[in-house]
Parts: C-alpha cells; structure tokens; sequence
C-alpha cells in the first residue's frame, strides 16, 4: 500500500540526492535559493514548480526521476488549478509531462485547462509550457506511446471548440460525434478569445479552420489527414463553416492531399458544392500538383467556368502565388483569352519573380516598361545569379521593345527621370509588392542595367536614323523637370567666377546616377546646340557641386568622374577645334579634385564660348594653358602627357 503523500517528507528525499551533483552552476544556485524561499515561505506549488526547474537542470538521472515521482504524486492530489499555477512558475513542466507521460497526470491537466475555459482565465501565452506539453500529447494520441486516451468528467460539448484548438486529435478520438453534431448545427462559427488559444487565429476564417491547422500539424507525422477529410466530409456543404475562406484555412488541405489522389478527388468532389466554392478556389491557387489534369475533370454543373477561372486567377494576383498560373492558363477556355492576358499582366507587377512569363500576354509599351523597372528593382535584392539572369532578360526586352516601337526610349526616359531624377515611385510600388525602401536600395543596381539598355539602343540604326528626332523629345522632358533660370546667390556666384547657374536640388542624382548620364548625353549628342539651354546650367551646377564636396562625399567620386568624362567628351564635339579633348578622357579617371575642377571649368568656359559665338583658334589654347598648368601644380603627369600629345 502506497503511503499517504507528505510534501515536507517527499522534498526532503529529492533533497537528499542533491549532493550527487553540486550546484556550481549560477543558474541552479539561483533555482536553489529561489526553492528554500518558496519552501520558507510555504508556497508548495512555487517550490514544485521550482524542484521541476532543479531536476531537469541537472545532468544525474537519478535526482531527475525521484524529483518527478514526488512532483507527480502532487499535482495528481493537488486541487483542481494547481498544476496551471506550477505550469506558469517552470520552464521544464512541459519537459517533466513528457518525461513522466502520466495517464492520470494528463487527465489531470485536461481538466485543469477545463477549469481555466470555465473561469475565461487562459492564455496560450502565460500556459505555454501547458500547452506545449499538451500539443505532444495530442501528437501521440493513436500511438504507442499513448497513455491516456478517455473522457474527462469535466468536459461538456460546450468545451470542445476550444478543445479543438488546442488537442484536435484528442477531440477527434474521444468526443468525435458530439462535436461534429455541434458543428453541424452551428449557425456561426464566431468565437470570442480564440486568439487567447492560439496565436494564428486571427489568419483564419474561423475557429472550425484554426482547429484545422492544428490538427494538421498533429497529424502530418504520420502522414495522415484522412482525420481530417472525414471531417470536412461530415459538414454540410451549407455551412457557414465555408463562409469567407482564407488562405491559411486551404493550405492545410492542399499539403495532406499533394501525393494523394484519391484524397484529392474527394477534395474536389466536396468543394465543388457552391457552399465550399470560396475553398476551391484558394485550394486551386495554392495546390501543386496535376492541378491541370484536375481542372479538366471538375464539374461543370456545380462550377461556372467564366466567373471560377476569373476567381483563380485573381486569388493568384491577391496572393502572389503564381505557380499554378500556367497549369491553370493550359486548360482555361478560348473565350477567356483576352481576360487572360490582362490578369497576366496584373500577376507579373504583383509577382515580379514571375517575369518569364511575360511572353504570355502582349503588353502595350508603357505597361512593359513598368513592369521591367519593378522586375529589376524587385531583382536587385536577389541572389547573385537571379540578378544576373534578370538583369540579361530585362535588357533584352528593352532593347527588342524599341526595335519594335521607337517612342520606347522616351517612355522609358520618362519612367527613369521620374524615378531616378525626381524620386517618383508611384509607378513602381503602386499595387505592387515593392515598397519605395526596395526602389531606393536597388537603384544602384538598376541604374547600371538601364544605362547598359539605354548605350545598346544608342548603338542601333533604328536610333542612329532618329537621333535628332528622339533627342529633341528628350530636351523637352529634361526641360520639365529642371529649373534652368534658377541661380545662386551672387556671393556664390562671385565666390565661383562662373556666370550662370543652376540651382535645383535634385541635380545631384544626375551627377552619380549611370543611366541619367548617358540620357544627358544621348539628349546633348542629338540635340546640339539647341541644347545648350538644358547642357550650360547643369554644367555650372555640376561644379558648383563638384567644388563644395571637392570630390570628398563616400562613395561618390567614380559616378562624379564619370560625369567628368561625360561633360568632357560632349563637349569635344561642339567644334572642331575641341576635338583633341577626347585624347584627355582616359586621365580623368585618376585624376585628383584640383584638376577636375579646373577641367569642367574649362568645359563650362567652352560651352560659354559655343552658346556666344565666340570660339576662335586661340580660344582652344588658352583654356588649355590654364589646365595645363593646374596639372603641373598638382603633378598630374597622366595628364600633362595627354595635354601634350594631343596639342
């Protein structure tokens, strides 16, 4: 005969068997010394609790299985509430369950989670080692190792919904007619608190759906959801139960059927009823295999095709989830082709990993070039090798576009100087997955891409035959966007020597931006003189900029001296005499920011000269006299040699 269970004695043994394994650690002084206060205190629930923490701290099995006899002996006599109190105080209870796996201590903890629903005082939160004992226990239900598995008095019908959230395959195996007899005749499916039971509730539609995704989890182990078919099987098609369906309510029911046709074919068979329809569709969208084959076999006299196909596509787009997108287009009726490709469209700018399948639909050029931009910014945050091959395709597209419609380069100047020049990303992130924080960390990348796209267009003779044409669309748009009568006050303007500036705030990302520059220089090239409006003030503004940060800013001299070159080169071809200045372009790269200066000044100078019709023959010389000699003061030998062989 057992003896009756005294606290003080049963602690005392476990007590005794400590000195197998001294406490030298700091975490199990402090468990220890927090253990004689809750004993001097009386709190036999917190000592427990503590003893738990002790035990399963220490490595000696011996102390660890006297310590869970004593503390089993105690929750098993303890008044109904007790073992929440010790759950809440131990961060090993779960560990202790396992490792006792008790048929009357879980009965017991059933019926104290019972108690805590009656009393409106659980929290998944503040019961977690409760619970999580409690989902193992669920998980085992059915096994071997399976101890208990019986009716608790405590439990009524009421019970089971929250039940159900927490040991679904509990419910199922031991209250399965009662609660399907309440789920059938259920009228709502709402249920305060249910967020209190688990975390993802919310996710769902209802909490029949969040029981689901627990069930799922209890049972995807053993590779088994006919549990839960039989389930779904058991509710009538009219219950709201399918009412407003989510995503998170489909992805269980598409992961236990993937390798499981004949489980699949009952999926579809339930929710072709139009009470299930809204679950169709998600389980369509989120499936994975032979979806095709399965389509094709769906019945038609319970599923309108035109408003179904319509459902699926659009849940794809709401959802970014696409990869059904295909199998689904394969068997999609003719009549709804034209729709076809307008959500094709739709699906590439809400998923821009899918940009292959751009071949799918015709695209009108404005929308093609959204959709580049917000693939490659969307890209630039990729892996190496996804960069590089969207960056290939992106370009390829750009350039058989403008073979296609020649108005293509200056839509896409339009899109880039938005983007790149005033900072407008409405077109990039508007219904799009893109957030402008994407946009402004991929610019560097894209920018290098577009300036790519923008030289191999400029090397073509569709471009060459058009130049002039082209480039004078362009003047007008840069026109638009830079305030070229702006100027700086006249201490600045005094203090620089330069005549006329331009002020305008955003410049500066015309100076570091790759695919800005080759636009300036594509306008600058084809326009000629006329623009020389739009050329002088960005000029005296690049060094007006280019003598306050003497060239000093982190990460900004390469796109500055490319800039440099830039200026340089355009301006070799505004005379013949100017000529010679593209034999200096291969110094500016080392150059250092004295003689940077001191060339787009005399760049600047120059243009002066064009715009005043004032370039003679000693015009040349005497600005390169002056180069020449701030060259020497700074000992730019690479430059002074190209000075000299080109002059």
């Amino acid at each position: 005969m057992q003896k009756p269970f005294d606290i003080n004695v049963e602690l005392s043994e476990v007590e005794a068997l400590f000195q197998l394994e001294p406490a030298v650690d700091i975490e199990l002084q402090r468990l220890m010394k927090l253990y004689q206060e809750a004993k001097a205190d009386k709190k036999a629930y917190l000592a427990i609790a503590l003893l738990i923490d002790i035990a399963f701290s220490m490595k000696t099995e011996k102390v660890k299985a006297q310590a869970a006899q004593c503390v089993l002996r105690y929750l098993q006599g303890a008044k109904i509430g007790r073992m929440g109190e010790v759950s809440t105080q131990s961060s090993h209870f779960c560990d202790f369950m396992l490792y006792c796996n008790d048929k009357q201590c879980w009965s017991v903890c059933i019926a104290n989670l019972v108690h805590l629903i009656d009393n409106c005082g659980f929290n998944y939160k503040t019961y977690y080692q409760m619970v999580s004992a409690l989902s193992t226990f669920d998980e085992w239900i059915g096994t071997e190792k399976c101890t208990f598995q019986e009716r608790v008095p405590s439990i009524d019908k009421k019970h089971l919904p929250y039940l159900f959230l927490l040991i679904p395959r509990y419910v199922c195996a031991c209250y399965c007619d009662d609660f399907l007899s309440g789920v059938s005749t259920t009228s709502h499916f709402v249920m305060t608190g249910a967020s209190l039971f688990i975390e993802d509730a919310p996710k769902h539609s209802n909490w029949f759906w969040a029981g689901i995704e627990v069930l799922y989890r209890h049972c995807r182990k053993f590779g088994d959801g006919s549990i839960i078919l039989r389930l779904l099987s058991s509710v009538p098609p009219s219950s709201p139960v399918f009412a407003q369906a989510t995503k998170e309510d489909a992805i269980p029911i598409v992961r236990i059927t993937r390798d499981n046709t004949k489980q699949k074919a009952r999926v579809f068979a339930l929710f072709s009823h139009m009470g299930a329809y809204p679950l169709l569709v998600l389980y369509c969208v989120f499936d994975r295999s032979t979806l095709a084959d399965d389509l094709k076999a769906l019945d038609q006299n319970h599923v309108n095709f035109a408003v179904f196909y319509r459902d699926v596509l659009q849940a794809m787009i709401q959802f970014n989830h696409l990869e059904n997108l295909q199998a689904v287009l394969s068997v999609m009726p003719r009549s709804l082709a034209e729709a076809c490709s307008q959500v094709t469209v739709e699906a590439v700018k809400a998923n821009p990993a899918f940009y292959s399948l751009l071949s799918l639909a015709p695209f009108a050029t404005h929308d093609l070039l959204n959709v580049v931009l917000i693939v490659l910014f969307a890209a630039s945050s990729q892996s190496a090798a996804q960069w590089e091959k969207c960056r290939l395709f992106c370009q390829e597209c750009l350039l058989a576009e403008f073979k296609r419609q020649r108005n293509t380069l200056v839509l896409l100047a339009e899109l880039v100087l938005g983007v790149f020049y005033n900072g407008v990303y409405a077109p990039l992130t508007t219904g799009t997955p893109l957030q402008q924080e994407t946009v402004v960390s991929g610019k560097a990348r894209v920018d290098g891409v577009l300036a790519t796209a923008l030289r191999a267009i400029a090397q073509t003779e569709d471009y060459k035959k058009a130049r002039e044409a082209i480039a004078a669309q362009l003047l007008d748009l840069w026109l638009t966007r830079i305030n070229v009568n702006a100027v700086f006050t006249p201490s600045q303007k005094d203090a620089l020597k330069v005549p006329r500036l331009c002020e305008d705030a955003h410049l500066k990302s015309v100076f570091v931006s790759s695919c800005l520059q080759v636009l300036m220089e594509m306008t600058v090239m084809g326009a000629g003189l006329k623009s020389l409006v739009l050329f002088a003030p960005v000029v005296s503004s690049f060094l007006v900029y280019v003598k306050a940060t003497r060239l000093q800013v982190q990460g900004e001299k390469p796109q500055l001296l490319c800039f440099c070159e830039m200026v340089l080169r355009t301006v070799s071809y505004m005379h013949p005499s100017f000529g010679g200045l593209r034999a200096l372009l291969p110094a500016v790269a080392e150059s250092c920011y004295p003689v940077v200066g001191a060339i787009v000044q005399m760049c600047y100078e120059l243009i002066g000269s064009v715009q005043t019709g004032t370039v003679t023959a000693a015009t040349m010389q005497e600005k390169i006299r002056v180069l020449q000699a701030e060259a020497l003061g700074c000992g730019d030998k690479a430059l002074l040699q190209a000075i000299v062989n080109a002059f």
